[in-house]
């Protein structure tokens, strides 16, 4: 194989990602390698491979794209494969076909089997299926498989609580659909007491009685939240969202799940995205005109109303426009055609000046808000 490209993939770099096109496959010369697909916010890791193991064949047998995700788990070194060489190999050899097929085969059937797993929402059938591949996978001979192990597994592709586990096995042994052997040391071990019937009669079940079970939709949650983030890098939220505002984090790491982002798109309205964003703030932090946004109108309406056209002028004067509608929006029609006229001849405004005035509309409006008594303005 001296003729073949090798390539170099540090720990933690994706090799190829789901849905890229594909036209080589990779045998891993040295280092190890998982396979991961994505349902909705569900991760699931379908295979690891380690030296000596082919990934990504299929792009070699088939024109389609990349049905997972590759990324090495270990700095690893990838024999490239190209659809060329593959072609060589195959009229060369016979056995290494023979190899390759069967390696095809036996992967799209243990895929196949964890991807129906992972298809369903409901954990109760989720669980069903892990078992049965459990049992069926068994070296005892009545293929029972201990809670232990079963416990295991379980917890390594599902999000579930001991406790919910726990209630879905025993409705199981209720069922009459497997039994609970305890052992020495109070040890318990689970068997299928109907292999061969076992998946059809929970569909049967689940087909009765289903309304009445808790349907849990969250798997593996492939997508982290604000506050995931901000625990997982040890700082505040502010500065995550600080972070995605400056457009610092990469685009194909910002995603939403789509039920919630809608539903919230719905609430809002598109129009939202036109308008400037600004931050909660709370009474005790206002310090500047901008902060009369977060003021309700029949508090501003007051405190409008205490203050002179000539020093609403000064600070309307270079206001933006959604403070200025604001503003006019609280006050009669007469004032606020006063205060237009008044506009007009303001040219320039003194920066401290403005301050004074910006002060006094602040700290009228915080008492008000909070009961305060305002300072005397001189």
């Amino acid at each position: 194989m001296n003729y073949y490209n090798i390539q170099y993939f540090p720990a933690g770099s994706t090799i190829f990602r789901e849905g890229n096109e594909g036209n080589t496959a990779f045998v891993i010369k040295k280092g190890k390698v998982e396979i991961s697909k994505v349902f909705g916010s569900k991760r699931v890791i379908l295979d690891l491979f380690s030296q000596g193991s082919i990934f990504g064949e299929m792009a070699l047998l088939v024109d389609t794209t990349r049905t997972a995700t590759a990324t090495a788990v270990e700095d690893s070194e990838l024999i490239v494969i190209s659809k060329r060489q593959l072609d060589d190999v195959l009229n060369e050899a016979p056995s290494l076909t023979k190899t390759l097929i069967v390696s095809l085969v036996e992967r799209l059937k243990n895929t196949s089997k964890k991807v129906n797993i992972l298809n369903s929402d409901n954990i109760f059938y989720s669980i069903c299926h892990i078992l049965a591949i459990l049992f069926e996978n068994s070296e005892n001979e009545d293929h029972s498989v201990s809670f232990q192990t079963i416990r295991a597994t379980i917890k390594n592709i599902l999000t579930i609580t001991e406790m919910e586990l726990r209630s879905i096995i025993d409705k199981l042994v209720a069922l009459n659909l497997i039994e609970k052997i305890k052992g020495p040391k109070s040890q318990i071990t689970l068997r299928l007491l109907d292999q061969e019937n076992f998946i059809t009669k929970v569909r049967r079940f689940l087909k009765e009685f289903s309304s009445s079970m808790p349907n849990y939709q969250n798997q593996i949650t492939e997508m982290l939240d604000l506050v995931d983030i901000a625990k997982l890098v040890e700082v505040e939220e502010d500065k995550i969202l600080a972070k995605i505002a400056s457009g610092e984090f990469p685009k194909e790491i910002c995603l939403f799940p789509r039920t919630a982002f809608t539903k919230w798109i719905e609430e809002v309205g598109k129009d939202s995205f036109d308008k400037k964003f600004r931050r909660r703030k709370k009474v005790e932090d206002f310090c500047e005109l901008a902060d009369i946004m977060y003021v309700d109108n029949n508090t501003l309406r007051q405190v409008l109303g205490t203050i002179d056209v000539y020093k609403l002028s000064r600070l309307m004067k270079d206001a933006e426009d959604e403070i200025a509608k604001k503003i006019k929006n609280c006050l009669s029609t007469k004032v606020k055609a006063t205060l237009e006229e008044e506009i007009k001849y303001v040219e320039e405004v003194d920066p401290l000046e403005f301050e004074d005035y910006e002060d006094e509309l602040i700290n009228m409006i915080k008492a008000i808000k909070l009961q305060k008594t305002p300072p005397i303005q001189e």
